[in-house]
């Protein structure tokens, strides 16, 4: 366990025992230190088929135990733990797992990922952070480009690496790059197969590759590694600052959680001091706009219904087609090479990092519009509260929404089902997670082999450039009128989830504040030493304080 895990877990501890010292509900802190306690320092080792990924792998774990020469299509992703005894767990859609004796492509190839345990010292040296061994990103298969983009979730850090053997970064590890940006991940890029390369061909690969990434706006280091050189990931981890990568995960949602914390302690104070009709005020304010919010949430849901999204549905299609119109050429001269699943390929490349990009931005304002349209009624709680010490309360809650909508993060902890001791995550307006991404690469998968093999007889035919052209341009225009439909599809399923999401993030905090209020009640009605109780409410205010002072130096 690294240093800020330690420190973040002892605050919240003390943080759970100040809440449970205050009687308030503390099962929010307690899913939040399971969170912390079992994160995976997962590090994507990322590229084409052939980069070289699993035989660098072997060689750092001191064994042939990664298959390599696997075919593209039949790899899966593996997880890379050190144990003293050898053992592999694969793990289904669902994650369900279950212990696996047989490795083969066949065996494996249904499963998600698989978790292999090493006796390496190697891999024990470097915990807690866990390698991964990506499928290549040139696969066909629906499943593996699933297991890529779940681990573009997943992963605190990438390691990117191209083959020497190329000459360049190829399109497909182009789009995955621009995906990694997408999901406000960081990443280092290494050149491998470099063995058999004078220096003066290794310095311009690389130049080159420089100039392609700053194409797309990234200005990386681009360094040189063979496949037997075990030290690198030793070299590399240590430059790495995983404290640091940690910290930008959960610092913010553990501000927030003091936040909530000391909020409720101040309004349990506040009420303390008021007197019965000061407090029935306030709970029959927040009861109403609980009811606002049970309100508008029909009413957004009803309109969904009409809402048609063609506006921001055609600025997507929009920037798509601007990216194939720059690559028309490429994409005809592809065509006529007569290599109808290249083609799928390259178009998918094409198309897939702005499909994503543009979409979350998208979703992004509209999950915004929906916040804002959520809290427009119960403004007036604003002032309120303030009576309360609780400035700006549904502010705060805005203020949130727009804080997490770009950051793959944990803004609010929830109990999902108490008897079963589930969690679940509210990631406020974070859109661009699997269940979106993975329906917009599954519409590249379907629609673009149906309707480029429709067509691939009447281009060879053809065999003119111009009029291949034509014909490209014809089935690229089906192509978009596909997408069109999607992810109208798509945009209508997440913004039916969003107003349930964010109306009940607005509700449950409501609720918590009403029933905090009328706690206070039955404790001035049962005649407590109600000074005794305000004072030791004060002082753990003071306790949260000093306790979490080290978070905000």
């Amino acid at each position: 366990m690294i240093n800020n895990q330690k420190k973040f877990i002892d605050i919240l501890e003390q943080l759970e025992s100040i809440s449970k010292d205050s009687d308030i509900d503390y099962k929010n802190i307690s899913f939040f230190i399971n969170i912390i306690n079992n994160t995976k320092f997962l590090i994507p080792i990322v590229g084409d088929f052939s980069a070289g990924k699993s035989t660098l792998l072997n060689h750092f774990i001191g064994k042939d135990i990664l298959k390599t020469n696997e075919l593209p299509e039949t790899a899966v992703a593996t997880e890379l733990y050190y144990s003293e005894k050898e053992y592999n767990i694969a793990v289904d859609k669902n994650g369900n797992e279950i212990e696996i004796y047989d490795l083969s492509k066949e065996n494996v190839k249904n499963y998600s990922y698989i978790k292999r345990y090493i006796n390496s010292e190697n891999l024990k040296k470097i915990s807690p952070i866990i390698l991964v061994d990506m499928p290549g990103f040139d696969s066909p298969s629906e499943n593996h480009n699933k297991s890529i983009i779940s681990y573009l979730n997943k992963g605190i850090y990438y390691i990117v690496l191209s083959s020497m053997e190329e000459g360049e970064i190829t399109k497909s590890l182009i789009t995955q790059i621009k995906n990694i940006i997408n999901f406000n991940k960081d990443f280092s890029i290494f050149i491998t197969k470099t063995e058999f390369y004078g220096k003066e061909d290794i310095e311009l690969t690389k130049d080159k590759m420089k100039k392609t990434l700053k194409s797309i706006s990234i200005n990386k280091n681009i360094e040189t590694i063979s496949i037997k050189d075990i030290n690198i990931f030793d070299s590399f981890i240590n430059k790495l600052n995983i404290e640091n990568i940690f910290s930008n995960i959960y610092l913010e949602p553990i501000k927030d959680t003091i936040y909530d914390l000391k909020s409720s302690i101040n309004i349990k104070i506040s009420a303390l001091k008021k007197d019965k009709k000061s407090n029935e005020y306030v709970i029959r304010e927040l009861e109403e706009a609980i009811n606002k919010i049970e309100r508008k949430k029909a009413e957004l849901i009803e309109d969904e219904k009409n809402k048609s999204y063609e506006n921001e549905v055609n600025k997507i299609l929009k920037e798509i087609s601007k990216e194939l119109d720059n690559n028309i050429d490429y994409i005809v001269n592809l065509a006529l090479e007569g290599n109808s699943i290249k083609l799928q390929k390259e178009l998918s490349n094409i198309i897939q990092p702005i499909l994503i990009e543009k979409t979350n931005d998208v979703l992004n304002n509209i999950n915004l519009d929906i916040g804002a349209e959520i809290s427009k009624d119960i403004k007036s709680l604003d002032k309120v509260l303030a009576n309360y010490n609780i400035p700006n309360f549904i502010k705060k809650i805005e203020m949130n929404l727009d804080k997490y909508k770009d950051n793959i993060k944990i803004p609010k902890i929830v109990a999902d089902d108490d008897t079963k001791n589930k969690y679940k995550l509210i990631t406020s307006t974070l859109a661009i997670l699997t269940n979106v991404v993975n329906p917009l690469i599954e519409i590249l998968i379907v629609f673009l082999p149906e309707i480029l093999n429709l067509c691939f007889g009447i281009i060879q035919e053809k065999n003119y450039k111009e009029n291949v052209k034509e014909k490209i341009i014809d089935d690229l225009t089906r192509i978009k009128r596909e997408l069109k439909i999607e992810i109208t599809k798509i945009i209508k399923e997440n913004n039916k989830v969003s107003i349930e999401n964010l109306s009940s993030s607005f509700d449950e905090e409501l609720r918590r504040k009403k029933e905090e209020i009328e706690e206070v009640e039955k404790q001035i009605n049962k005649n407590g030493n109600i000074d005794k109780i305000i004072s030791k409410l004060q002082s753990n205010i003071y306790k949260i304080d000093e306790i979490s002072s080290c978070l905000y130096e």
